[in-house]
């Protein structure tokens, strides 16, 4: 072998090192910080969670609120089997029959501020895991991109009820997107 085949040889082989050394080191950056930010919206959902038992067992505590239980058990219910869609369709309705007995608990101001920070984390994970590399890691380890919270809670949220039923028929049906 000739020392040009040589010295091309040993370059090419270096370059290749290289570029492993790099997708690897690349690759556990990625993967550590994957880590890190789904905790942090995993650990925000814990934190809402956590609030909603509390004040689902202060709910079902008070003899007044007997119309209020079977709400609170569905929720439970939904929480346990971690179905989120039909969660926040019974938060809504807990939210608006708390309205209605005028039933201002700390326990609003405590959700609300759950939900902020949830929802801060999710459009950071969000974001950065639905581009490139980041994607790759996250299809990879089967997560799925997070939902949205919309609700506020102590306030009417027919709007926003409204608004995400326009959203869900434009999704299944196509056509114009209105909002008034």
């Amino acid at each position: 072998m000739n020392s040009k085949t040589k010295g091309c040889l040993i370059a090419a082989t270096t370059f290749i090192l290289i570029l492993v050394c790099t997708i690897f080191l690349v690759s556990n950056i990625i993967n550590k910080s994957f880590k890190k930010d789904k905790s942090k919206v995993d650990k925000s959902w814990e934190m809402y969670v956590t609030i909603l038992h509390n004040r689902n067992k202060m709910l079902s505590e008070n003899e007044e609120l007997k119309n209020i239980l079977p709400l609170t058990t569905k929720i439970e219910e939904n929480l346990k089997k971690n179905l989120k869609k039909e969660l926040i369709k019974n938060e809504y309705k807990i939210n608006d029959s708390m309205r209605k007995y005028k039933l201002d608990y700390s326990f609003n101001k405590k959700l609300n501020d759950c939900l902020i920070e949830y929802n801060s984390s999710v459009k950071e994970f969000n974001n950065k895991y639905s581009t490139f590399p980041y994607n790759f890691i996250r299809i990879k380890n089967a997560v799925p991109l997070y939902d949205y919270f919309d609700i506020i809670y102590g306030i009417d949220n027919s709007a926003i009820i409204e608004k995400n039923k326009k959203i869900d028929d434009w999704i299944e049906n196509g056509g114009e997107l209105k909002f008034e």
